[in-house]
């Protein structure tokens, strides 16, 4: 039997709805590129009547965004805090160097340094959910092996076992222990009222968004809205230059000279490969992952990571 109250119910409710809309406000465009009415445009103008014969008076606003090629690890680094925002809000391009997917590196660190727990990132949610999860599984087989040992215990003396509770999901509550970021792997609770304790030195962000070749070709050839630079020289590279950068990113090492042209015309190229099935499911409004945690090449989002699960 539930536990849970019809208030209690409606409490969970709101707030799921108040993240819900959170989420849709924050990442609500699905490409970097966003179309915008003019600020100027009254109720009554030629602009609004032309939309009556289907012309939209709508603007287009494209955002420019840099990043620096590496080879080595067959990415495009995005250097620009702010650019990475935008690519990874406006439909989840690239991933953190120092976090799973969403670039929160900063945001962990200076919650670190703040009162532990108030604000969470979606990373430090989903540890704090996994680690509760993990603690009631310990509590409850450990409720159950004492209800069986004092169960048969009962029985071998010939009165009847007392009532012993079984956690369940509707009751269960974490342990205070779990606050502090002992289970939680989380940083523990900073206690700033502590007059000797030392200043510390100012945080500097130093976490980058990682391009896949392949969305930064999606990005530069589709959108328009990537710049890649040469890392030895720091200068545009041009598509031409970009096309076969990427392809032979791929090519092994110390290639000789006298089988460069056969690899260079190769079409299971893995960046031409790869780059295919990225387009065309990017082209049909999926939300495109690396899967190499489910040993997969990619994972498919009807809207993004931070909406559901994929599909």
């Amino acid at each position: 039997m539930s536990l849970t109250t019809p208030n209690n119910r409606r409490g969970a409710h709101n707030k799921g709805g108040i993240r819900r809309n959170e989420n849709n406000k924050i990442y609500g465009h699905p490409l970097p590129l966003i179309f915008s009415e003019p600020s100027n445009v009254k109720y009554y103008s030629p602009h609004r009547a032309l939309g009556l014969f289907g012309i939209s008076s709508a603007r287009l606003e494209t955002p420019h965004c840099e990043g620096i090629l590496d080879t080595a690890t067959h990415s495009v680094w995005i250097m620009n805090s702010g650019d990475a925002m935008i690519l990874w809000r406006r439909g989840f391009f690239g991933k953190g160097d120092l976090s799973r997917s969403e670039p929160s590196w900063y945001t962990r660190q200076a919650n670190a340094r703040q009162a532990a727990g108030k604000y969470l990132t979606s990373e430090e949610i989903r540890e704090k959910r996994r680690a509760e999860r993990k603690q009631f599984k310990l509590d409850r087989a450990r409720a159950i092996a004492e209800a069986a040992a004092e169960a048969e215990a009962a029985f071998a003396e010939g009165r009847e076992a007392p009532a012993i509770a079984i956690p369940s999901g509707a009751t269960w509550k974490p342990q205070s222990s779990m606050s502090d970021g002992h289970e939680t792997g989380l940083p523990p609770q900073i206690d700033n009222g502590d007059e000797d304790f030392a200043e510390e030195e100012p945080l500097e962000d130093v976490e980058h968004l990682q391009l896949t070749l392949q969305e930064a070709f999606f990005l530069l050839w589709n959108l328009n809205c990537l710049t890649v630079l040469d890392p030895a020289t720091n200068d545009p590279i041009d598509l031409k230059g970009i096309w076969f950068a990427f392809q032979k990113a791929y090519y092994p090492p110390a290639l000789p000279a006298s089988i460069y042209q056969s690899y260079a015309c190769r079409f299971d190229n893995p960046f031409l490969v790869n780059y295919v099935a990225y387009h065309h499911y990017r082209s049909l409004g999926w939300v495109v992952k690396g899967g190499i945690k489910f040993c997969v090449d990619y994972l498919l989002y009807k809207r993004g990571p931070v909406f559901q699960h994929a599909e």
